[in-house]
């Protein structure tokens, strides 16, 4: 799997994970129509709150710790156009830069705080049984660190907006 996946222990069970291609956070991204007079993340943590956070189990489980008072709804489409459509008044959102995301629109959205609810690093996964593989990926990850081109490649997702129009 060449996309940043994830690491997490059940996935390192399944498969090895090369060196962290990147690390990604978990931000709450909320609706400035829909959101009301809430501005900090404790008030987000209220009942009749609706917070959108995509299928995956590893957001969810931080929403639900991080908003327990909230409804914490788990959808299958994006969560941010869950939000757009009137049925949250925010999402959690993993990205590489939340700023990046606000800077799409920022009439239409805001930061309730630039700190990541929760980060969580990025790798590539070989079969297990591949150690020449693995030790390949590395050195390549290693080499693409060195001559800068892992960390432009990662300011360019960071700060573009292509994804998100």
């Amino acid at each position: 799997i060449i996309t940043g996946l994830w690491m997490n222990v059940p996935r390192a069970l399944v498969v090895n994970f090369t060196q962290p291609t990147a690390s990604e956070g978990m931000y709450l991204i909320a609706s400035r129509s829909r959101a009301g007079t809430r501005r900090s993340l404790e008030a987000f943590n209220q009942p009749g709150v609706k917070i959108a956070v995509s299928a995956d189990p590893a957001q969810q489980a931080v929403a639900k710790a991080r908003f327990p008072r909230a409804q914490v709804m788990a959808v299958e489409d994006d969560p941010m156009l869950v939000v757009a459509e009137g049925q949250a008044q925010a999402a959690v959102l993993a990205t590489l830069s939340a700023e990046a995301v606000v800077a799409t629109a920022p009439a239409r959205w805001f930061l309730p705080s630039p700190e990541p609810l929760a980060r969580t690093s990025a790798a590539m996964a070989v079969r297990k049984g591949d150690p020449d593989f693995l030790a390949f990926l590395n050195t390549w990850l290693e080499i693409q660190r060195e001559s800068g081109w892992l960390a432009e490649r990662t300011r360019h997702w960071a700060t573009s907006t292509e994804g998100f129009r």
